[in-house]
This record gives structure tokens, sequence and C-alpha cells, in this order.
């Protein structure tokens, strides 16, 4: 066990803590409950736009398991700033 009360994560997106009782983890997200899946939908479109303009990019490693971020694979090519202009 990291001996920590909070992390915070997805560059201040997400707060995560355990619970009182010791047995969950706990998700505070920096925007309202009720706007999440706004959120969340606002990616995936920012996400369709990175991909029309960089056709060959690819998540990074982690992407699958983001809640509130992108991140793209470095190439160390051409299509790395391609995704920059996109965003």
């Amino acid at each position: 066990m990291w001996p920590v009360d909070g992390v915070i994560a997805e560059n201040g997106g997400l707060f995560l803590r355990r619970s009182s009782d010791g047995h969950r983890v706990e998700r505070h997200y920096w925007h309202s409950p009720d706007s999440i899946e706004h959120v969340r939908e606002q990616l995936k479109s920012i996400a369709r736009v990175v991909e029309r303009a960089a056709p060959q990019t690819q998540g990074a490693d982690d992407q699958a398991f983001r809640l509130t971020s992108l991140a793209y694979r470095c190439t160390g090519t051409d299509v790395d700033q391609r995704i920059v202009d996109a965003l």
C-alpha cells in the first residue's frame, strides 16, 4: 500500500482516494457529475478530429484506462506534430 491519502490523475481531471472503509476507491471528477458524460462525448469528438488529421495516430498504452483525457503515443515523426496541430 502506498502511504498517500489520494492521487491527482489525468492532468487534474480526476482525484482518487481510498474510501473511509478502506475497501473501495472513490473517484472525484473536476467536472460535475451531471456533465461527465458530455465531457466524454467531447473527448471522443476531439479524438475523431485527431484521427482524421493523422490516421496513423495511436493512443498511448494507457488510453483505454483514461477517464478524462486523451494521450497519444509519441512516434518521433511528423505524425506527432500533426496530432499537436489537430489539438
